[in-house]
Formats: C-alpha cells, structure tokens, sequence
C-alpha cells in the first residue's frame, strides 16, 4: 500500500474524533475552477475544526458562482 491510498483512512480517522459545536462559525472552504487538488483543502477542514470552527468543503473546482452562494446562504464567517 503506498501513501496516496493511506491518505483518505488518515483523514477519515481524524475526521471522527473532531467535534465542532453546532453553533460554531461557520467557513466555506473550496478550491476555484480549475483547481485540482483537495489535499490541502482537507487538511484546511481539519485545521478549522481543530480550532472549533465549522468547515463547509465544497470541494475543488468549484465555480466562484458556487462558492459565493454557498456563503450567502449559510451566512459563513469566512470563505
């Protein structure tokens, strides 16, 4: 097994064991158009509910169109 395939189960098991208040801020986080890497976009999520923030990951390649009103309506402290 090489590293790539490890790197979602790494996630995943850290992803279970963050707890973000519902009543967190809330951040959208995306990559725009084009954009064809997630890796950092996950390890951002991570970070953010690291620190008791709700990360929104509308993933990569995400139009800007998209990503402006994913953040209207979720009302996000940040994008």
């Amino acid at each position: 097994m090489n590293s790539v395939s490890l790197t979602p189960l790494a996630f995943r098991s850290l992803r279970g064991r963050l707890t973000v208040d519902a009543q967190a801020p809330l951040v959208v986080l995306a990559t725009l158009d084009g954009e064809l890497h997630g890796l950092g976009l996950q390890m951002a999520a991570l970070v953010c509910a690291g620190h008791g923030v709700r990360p929104c990951v509308l993933g990569w390649c995400a139009p800007p169109a998209e990503i402006a009103a994913a953040a209207r309506v979720s009302v996000s402290k940040g994008v």
